[in-house]
């Protein structure tokens, strides 16, 4: 009924949605990119440091900076040694920030290095990410370190300069600098795959200010110029919709570029633009996977939900263990040259998608290191070079494979590349409309500058680091910022020791590294569904079984891994339903609960209860209806169904 009523408005320019367009001759642009003051006091040591907190080993010398100035010293002897100077800075959420140092290096090796951080916490402590700016290593004279940051809504964020773990020298720190940007706007399409418009030629825009749904935005109204012709919405809760003719791309397949505005009528300002392909829908091709407007995989006319893992390698080995944990798909970082044995070249890998197809294992195709200069630059496959000409023969080579799921298009890449993530993707979506594309990030603040490069977004928080950590806040804060984008989703879950990649334990974990337990994991994959996501790839499967870590790791979680995917295979028709998710009100008694209802496309529905810890939790659900539960957490009441839980803990009730 929804859809009616807004084409109605639309159709006929009447109702709050429909706006007539302008003629914008009249318009002038707000500039949003003047960089402001430095909010870094004392960023030289001028003051000897100001309200730098300086461990033992850190000072500040005279003509230790840069032209002789004064600068930040730290010599280290003993590579165990790693303290960490602190100086809190005060943001604003939302705000993008450039970030730098000056930083010269004598004798670190050029494996390790010197460098620099903003991190950022909640206000009870706990870690929710940062920017780390790129280390300098060996013999260097001073070099400019900067990148972007944006800042998370109440978070404490600090500045620390470091020299890495393990690494032994002397490094020097000049000239810090912290500064906000303009403002930053993101205009991209929703909704759909592949930015296409609906069968109906509808199609939403989702506009986002700084992360954000804009200020005044009932003020405001959004513009789409294409194929000569103006149209025009206003926003609502940071959406604009329009109903296109079908003579705008007539029965061309291809992508027309549109032009879109953020217009503020009153004060005759173009606040944002963006160019933006758009096509008609396509009709559904043999193994081609759409998206429809919850954000659910439709293959073959049924729907898909991925559910797998992460992986270096395709082989035998890799089959047996995702059936055994009853896995549909895999996303492999070596798609691009697995070659099963006895084959070689393009016809090994496609002998290799056909092995894993019989298996009925869906494949995630990686393409995230074709990109030029990039640190792990695939610079030539099979003869060809140069990175988009190896995309293209890539997706021509495979797109029509009925392994193929979606294309991995990068993993974490840093902020600075978002224009050339756009232009990616518009690739991708140009030789493949049938398959969408996806990629994750650790930068949650930075969720809404990536919204418009790909099909589908996804974050990989991994909280789980040690005995002391015992919540899930990154995850909780992760999906707040993934879900404001208004894009599909599907996740990386932790289930890996993040200790094997720690350089100190090369001979094996020492220390107080551990990875999550399956109650932990069962708890981030349920939050994660409450907040949306409706794929989730757990990382990674051959960490599983590393060699540093302890004896009998894998014997411990693989069984609860596999329980953790039969209750997925359970949830899934409330997972793919075609109903929003409901969040639902609870009476916490005490810590920190968060509960959320799913409805299948029958009717039947689960509610999911989540801890986020740390410390006890319990919570009332006062809902109607009789219920069983999941895992033992929530029993009946006199006040309604109580939950209980410590640390990170989860339940599902099944309701009838």
């Amino acid at each position: 009924m929804k859809k009616l009523c807004v084409w109605l408005l639309i159709a006929f320019g009447v109702g709050a949605l429909a706006l007539e367009p302008v003629d914008r001759s009249g318009y002038s642009e707000v500039s949003g990119s003047e960089m402001n003051k430095n909010l870094i006091a004392d960023s030289g040591f001028e003051e000897s440091g100001g309200k730098w907190h300086w461990p033992p080993g850190y000072r500040v010398e005279a003509n230790a900076g840069r032209n002789g100035s004064t600068g930040l010293v730290y010599e280290r002897r003993d590579p165990s040694a790693y303290p960490l100077p602190k100086l809190e800075v005060k943001l604003k959420g939302g705000v993008t920030y450039e970030f730098g140092v000056w930083i010269r290096t004598a004798d670190l090796g050029e494996k390790g290095g010197a460098g620099a951080c903003l991190e950022y916490a909640g206000r009870s402590g706990e870690y929710l990410g940062g920017c780390y700016l790129k280390a300098v290593p060996g013999n260097r004279d001073w070099t400019l370190a900067s990148g972007k940051v944006t800042a998370p809504q109440d978070a404490v964020c600090t500045v620390t300069p470091y020299l890495r773990k393990g690494t032994i020298g002397t490094a020097w720190w000049d000239d810090f600098y912290l500064r906000p940007l303009g403002d930053r706007w993101q205009i991209y399409a929703v909704g759909r795959t592949n930015n296409r418009v609906s069968e109906q030629g509808d199609l939403r825009l989702r506009a986002l200010c700084n992360g954000a749904v804009p200020e005044r935005e009932s003020e405001l109204m959004v513009q789409l110029e294409l194929g000569g012709e103006r149209f025009a919405g206003r926003l609502e809760s940071g959406e604009a919709e329009f109903l296109l003719p079908p003579r705008i791309f007539g029965e061309s397949e291809a992508l027309i570029p549109a032009k879109v505005l953020v217009l503020d009528p009153r004060a005759k300002k173009i606040l944002a633009q963006a160019e933006l392909p758009l096509g008609r829908a396509l009709s559904p091709v043999a193994n081609s996977c759409v998206l429809d407007s919850f954000g659910v995989a439709t293959v073959n006319g049924r729907k898909f939900m991925p559910r797998g893992f992460y992986t270096f390698r395709m082989n035998q080995e890799t089959i047996r263990m995702l059936k055994d944990a009853g896995a549909n798909v895999l996303m492999c970082y070596g798609t691009p040259f697995a070659v099963v044995p006895g084959a070689s070249g393009v016809d090994g890998i496609r002998k290799t998608l056909d092995e894993f197809n019989r298996n009925g294992l869906k494949v995630i195709f990686s393409v995230k290191d074709v990109y030029a200069g990039s640190r792990l630059e695939l610079k030539e496959w099979y003869g060809t070079k140069g990175d988009d000409s190896i995309v293209e023969r890539i997706v021509k080579t495979f797109r029509d494979h009925p392994a193929l799921l979606a294309w991995y298009m990068c993993d974490e890449s840093p902020l600075d590349m978002v224009p050339r993530l756009k232009k990616r993707r518009e690739l991708l979506n140009k030789l493949d409309p049938h398959h969408p594309t996806w990629s994750v990030y650790y930068q949650f603040a930075d969720l809404g500058a990536y919204a418009p490069t790909q099909d589908i977004l996804g974050v990989d928080p991994y909280p789980i680091r040690s005995s002391a950590t015992r919540n899930m806040q990154m995850v909780q804060y992760a999906m707040k910022q993934l879900q404001n984008t208004g894009l599909p989703a599907w996740v990386a879950v932790q289930a890996h020791n993040t200790g094997i990649y720690d350089i100190s334990n090369r001979n094996g974990i020492t220390g107080d590294w551990r990875g999550p337990d399956g109650r932990e994991i069962r708890a981030m994959t349920l939050l994660m569904a409450g907040y949306g996501a409706k794929g989730f790839l757990f990382y990674a499967l051959e960490d599983l079984k590393h060699p540093r870590l302890p004896k009998g790791d894998f014997e411990r979680i693989w069984p609860e891994i596999k329980a953790i995917f039969s209750l997925l295979r359970r949830l899934e028709p409330y997972i793919t339903g075609a109903h929003s998710i409901e969040k639902l009100p609870l009476e916490v008694l005490s810590g920190q609960v968060e509960a959320f209802r799913l409805t299948a496309d029958d009717g039947k529905q689960a509610v999911l209860i989540c801890a986020i810890g740390p410390g006890e939790a319990r919570a009332v659900w006062r809902g109607r209806g009789h219920w069983r539960s999941e895992t033992g957490r929530t029993v009946p009441s006199a006040e309604g169904a109580l939950f209980s839980a410590t640390d990170i803990d989860s339940d599902v009730l099944w309701l009838d």
